[in-house]
């Protein structure tokens, strides 16, 4: 097994599980990764079979992420 590291030192192709044990928590550890990617100019794609796209984006706005102004 591997050394542990940060969500901040993940590089491209490493393996990455993450975790959260309530609803509130997922979306918090949601809106960060968004927020980052957002901030160095990425595209974003989040998939799930259990929220809506809306909803999501409500989500996000809720935790001050301008996710609205970035979607197509």
């Amino acid at each position: 097994m591997g050394d542990v590291v940060t969500a901040d030192q993940l590089v491209a192709g490493d393996h990455a599980c993450l975790t959260f044990a309530e609803a509130e928590e997922r979306w918090d550890l949601v809106a960060e990764f968004v927020a980052e990617g957002l901030d160095l100019g990425q595209r974003i794609v989040c998939f799930t079979d259990l929220v809506a796209p809306d909803d999501i984006a409500g989500e996000l706005v809720v935790r001050e992420v301008a996710a609205l102004a970035a979607l197509e």
